[in-house]
């Protein structure tokens, strides 16, 4: 949408200020902006294009900037043309004795950098105060004017130079060890670590009773016992007591799990009480039995010989 400026106050009202010794490049401009049907663009950001032309309002750019403003509740809005971003030359270069001049001023209505042209005025007495400055006639101070626009922050300057690095100051000595802190608090419990190889399986011990008489017999020929009514169901080995007396030199006796062919495989010494050619004498022995508690021994050349069971596996 095309929009329209008014400017609503004459430039002349800064001429006192131009023309004093100390006169900066720059003067005031104020305006309203209002769109194409007359409402106030209000309490908005708008981009401004100011271009000075010499001798006609068509002439030639002698200078040119740009302005970013906000405009107020009423739409108002000031700028100090001079202080601008400069596109074209500086304020202080135009040589105001060489005029006439005219202002152009153009507008982005969204604050951007898309402007229409607004119109072009001819300045009048005000900008020509910078030539009385430069003609060294200073006319009287004049009233101040309205504050301006805050302009944009200057670039920042460059950074100064580093000074010297100091001299690197002695190590002092340690200090005193401190008081222990008190103990924290007890962890977390760790993981379990892996289970262990399994140990070795260890035998169950015997189991020993009152001992009960077998036999009394002394036989040359195997002789089968039946121990099934002594000892509990499972029980695969008996434990006997030997007791034989004889005076024999020769003697000797057995016992085998029936059937067994290893014949003498279970020898047994028997506890004697004669002339006995072993020296070492034994009056325990185990014999397994088979699948009906039965097992077999025989025994020879004893005056007597008493099987008992004591105990079994």
């Amino acid at each position: 949408m095309k929009t329209a400026i008014k400017v609503i106050f004459a430039l002349v009202l800064m001429m006192p200020l131009l023309v004093s010794a100390q006169a900066p490049d720059m003067f005031n401009y104020q305006g309203v902006a209002r769109d194409n049907v007359g409402n106030s663009l209000t309490n908005q950001n708008i981009g401004l294009q100011i271009d000075i032309r010499q001798t006609t309002p068509g002439g030639t750019v002698v200078f040119s900037e740009t302005h970013a403003a906000t405009t107020n509740t009423f739409g108002l809005f000031n700028i100090e043309i001079g202080g601008g971003t400069p596109l074209v030359a500086t304020l202080s270069a135009i040589d105001w004795s060489n005029g006439p001049y005219f202002v152009e001023v153009s507008m982005d209505e969204t604050g951007g950098t898309n402007y229409v042209s607004m119109g072009v005025t001819q300045l009048l007495s005000v900008p020509y105060a910078l030539y009385a400055k430069a003609s060294g006639t200073a006319g009287p101070t004049g009233a101040d004017g309205a504050t301006g626009v805050t302009g944009a922050d200057g670039a920042t300057g460059p950074t100064g130079e580093a000074g010297p690095t100091g001299t690197e100051g002695v190590t002092g000595a340690d200090g005193a060890t401190g008081a222990t802190g008190p103990t924290g608090p007890t962890g977390a419990d760790g993981l379990n670590g892996a289970t262990g190889p399994t140990g070795p399986t260890t035998l169950v011990g015997p189991t020993f009773i009152d001992p009960i008489v077998l036999t009394t017999t002394d036989n040359i020929g195997w002789t089968d016992v039946d121990v099934s009514t002594h000892v509990p169901t499972g029980t695969s080995v008996v434990i006997l007591d030997a007791e034989a007396r004889e005076n024999e030199n020769d003697s000797n006796a057995e016992v085998r799990k029936n059937g067994d062919t290893h014949s003498g495989y279970y020898l047994i010494r028997a506890r004697a009480e004669g002339n006995f050619d072993d020296v070492g004498v034994y009056n325990q022995i185990m014999c397994p039995v088979d699948g009906n508690y039965i097992f077999e021994y025989r025994a020879d050349n004893f005056d007597a010989l008493t099987l008992r069971i004591i105990g079994y596996y």
